[in-house]
């Protein structure tokens, strides 16, 4: 037997293995690629008229070695030609064959198959806001890696959070295959809110408001045990300071779960004016002054205080804060029970007077005839409401100007040779694009207690000065009067600070004029 005979027998037998291996030999099943492969190159190595082998073929084999240019060489190998190399040519055949096998086995075992995740516990949880969770698990087994379920990756829950939460559990096994995703719900519920929130009042329970005054709510703050402080979340009603009346302001709300709490209530009392008439008081609730509603008698020539702590004698500014300067016989705020009439009443600042029925106010010496005076009124000072003193100062652009810092009004400071009438005064701060002050305005550049027009001014003329407000008709004073404020910017005992009304158009007085805020 020929050395060629011996190579085709045993790459017969070795192709026959190969078959063996690939799942060939029989069957009704369609081979494989490599299984025709394979049933080629045994034909052509038997066969000298069989097919020879390509490319293609030995691809499919796993040969990878095998290309354009050498296929030439494994397809002689395989005829095993004649020659003095067959031997070796034999053994490499052989090498070929076996990688070949090598390969296809390979393929045959590859790891193709995902693991499977399989769910520990209910695939749906139920937990309450807070609880503790302690997630069951899940377990995880593959063909090729076996139990793999260390290698789970889950995601987590927060319990402090309402709401629905999907844990996800994922693996793959070394081969990468990954596994079909698992899941579980765990739904957190809010606890069962029944507790109504609480609704807590700030500031006073009755609050008493001048009419077309602002009025700022000193507002509520709410609380709830599940939602905590939800104050943003109430709604309260209005007032309306432009209609005198007492209104209740309300104030609601509501918890996430529509718990109403208790409705809290403020009064609002908004007054036509800032006085309250009581018992045997009339309070100032602008200025936290209480007065007695009926006069006290006082003894001038001893000038001992007849009113008993916490009360006292009033300056007289506070004497002039219950007066009404537009009117007349009435010119005493409604609700006090002193005799407007016969008497005229002290004030604590050095003797100073004031006679109600007509609104004056009066120096002690003044006129002789007025030293008589035998009442005071006593006032509670103790719950008084500091006010800020108007600061002025002059204009830096124009120093025959001063400027009040509080409300912007601008006063000229200017010397006014000669007296006007009330019309002419009224003409000439018309034609400056200006106005006369009122009696309040003009009143509150002059300093009863030193006894002068105040420091800032400097120019301004000594005596009688116009105000733009009128006095009501009566039969005592006539018609056509208006209110003036006697200045001075000296101590002199006189008629200085006095307030009083003259007729408009038979009496000469000195003016300043005002321009209000742009």
């Amino acid at each position: 037997m020929t050395n060629t005979t011996i190579n085709k027998i045993i790459l017969s037998a070795t192709t026959a293995m190969f078959l063996t291996a690939c799942g060939g030999g029989g069957g009704g099943t369609t081979p494989t690629a490599a299984e025709a492969a394979s049933a080629k190159i045994q034909a052509y190595a038997v066969d000298d008229n069989a097919a020879q082998p390509v490319l293609a073929d030995y691809q499919a084999l796993g040969l990878t070695d095998v290309n354009a240019n050498n296929i030439d060489e494994y397809n002689d190998l395989i005829k095993a030609k004649d020659s003095a190399d067959e031997v070796d040519e034999l053994s490499e055949l052989n090498a070929i064959i076996a990688a070949a096998n090598a390969n296809v086995n390979a393929a045959a075992n590859a790891d193709t198959e995902a693991p499977v995740i399989t769910l520990i516990g209910a695939a749906t949880v139920s937990l309450t806001v807070g609880d503790a969770y302690t997630d069951a698990g899940a377990t995880a087994s593959d063909n090729v890696d076996g139990d793999i379920t260390s290698n789970i990756v889950a995601t987590t829950v927060d319990t402090s959070v309402v709401g629905d939460y999907t844990i996800t559990y994922n693996v793959s096994d070394a081969a990468g295959n990954a596994a079909t995703q698992v899941t579980r719900t765990v739904v957190v519920s809010a606890v069962p809110d029944t507790e109504a929130p609480v609704i807590t009042l700030l500031g006073d329970a009755t609050v008493d408001v001048l009419i077309n005054t602002s009025y700022t709510d000193a507002g509520a703050t709410a609380s709830d045990n599940i939602d905590g402080d939800i104050t943003a979340n109430i709604v309260a009603t209005t007032v309306d300071t432009s209609v005198a009346g007492d209104y209740n302001v309300t104030y609601n709300v509501s918890d996430e779960a529509g718990n109403q709490a208790t409705q809290v209530t403020r009064t609002v009392k908004v007054h036509a004016t800032q006085f309250i008439v009581e018992t045997d008081t009339v309070k100032n609730f602008v200025t936290g002054l209480v007065w007695d509603k009926a006069s006290t008698d006082y003894d001038a020539t001893t000038a001992v205080n007849p009113c008993v702590s916490p009360k006292t004698m009033p300056t007289v500014e506070q004497l002039q804060s219950i007066m009404v300067y537009d009117n007349n016989e009435s010119a005493i705020v409604d609700g006090f029970t002193v005799d407007k009439i016969d008497n005229l009443y002290y004030a604590s600042s050095d003797g100073w007077k004031a006679e109600f029925r007509f609104g004056k106010v009066l120096q002690p010496d003044y006129r002789a005839d007025y030293n008589d005076a035998t009442k005071t009124i006593c006032v509670d000072t103790s719950n008084e409401i500091a006010s800020t003193l108007p600061l002025f100062e002059p204009d830096e652009n124009n120093s025959s100007l001063i400027k009040n810092s509080i409300t912007s009004l601008v006063w000229d400071d200017v010397s006014v040779s000669s007296t006007l009438t009330y019309s002419e005064a009224v003409a000439k701060c018309d034609s400056a694009g200006k106005r006369l002050p009122t009696l309040a305005e003009l009143d509150g550049i002059y300093d009863r207690e030193n006894n002068s027009t105040i420091a800032a001014f400097v120019n301004l003329q000594n005596g009688y000065t116009w105000t733009s407000t009128e006095l009501a008709a009566n039969a005592d004073y006539g018609v056509d009067k208006n209110w003036f404020v006697h200045l001075d910017r000296d101590t002199t005992i006189g008629s200085d600070g006095a307030i009083d009304a003259k007729d408009k158009e038979s009496n000469s007085f000195f003016y300043t004029c005002v321009q209000d805020a742009d």
